[in-house]
């Protein structure tokens, strides 16, 4: 799964965290959702992060304390 549609669904998971007329046991589901698409877009994120740092020192454009 790409990295825009787990971040949709992270989203879609915290809204109905954030809805009053869901029960607790379908919360508790929407949580463990949120917390594997929350996962899922650090780790991606992450990855894309470190291959930023590899081509800046490749390029000779070492800027990691703005990454």
């Amino acid at each position: 799964m790409n990295f825009e549609t787990s971040y949709k669904k992270l989203e879609e998971a915290a809204a109905s965290l954030r809805d009053d007329s869901v029960s607790l046991e379908d919360s508790l589901k929407n949580f463990e959702t949120a917390s594997k698409y929350y996962k899922e877009c650090k780790k991606v994120l992450e990855e894309a992060r470190q291959r930023l740092i590899v081509l800046e020192k490749e390029t000779g454009n070492e800027s990691e304390k703005e990454l």
